[in-house]
């Protein structure tokens, strides 16, 4: 569900350039609509990012791929915290 936040702003960004990001960041803005009106979310954007995710990983190593997997809640809300400090200091700089 955090992960939809994240995605929906760096993959709206990506889509400007490529038209291949798009059709993610669509599936973003559709789950982070839901979210704010607290409904769940009916694409499964969190599982399908999670599936991509791992499977890349699953090419290099095996183990942290099954690691991500796992844990990729905890790792979704890691990168949201990162995302909120960066742009938050990135505003302060600026």
């Amino acid at each position: 569900m955090v992960i939809c936040i994240v995605a929906f702003v760096v993959l709206g960004f990506m889509g400007i350039f490529s038209a291949k990001y798009r059709v993610w960041a669509k599936e973003a803005a559709s789950c982070v609509g839901r979210m704010a009106t607290f409904r769940p979310c009916e694409t499964g954007f969190d599982d399908k990012v999670k599936a991509v995710v791992a499977t890349a990983l699953m090419a290099r190593h095996a183990g942290l791929a099954r690691f991500t997997y796992k844990h990729f809640r905890a790792i979704s809300w890691a990168f949201m915290i990162a995302f909120v400090f960066s742009l938050g200091y990135s505003v302060y700089t600026a």
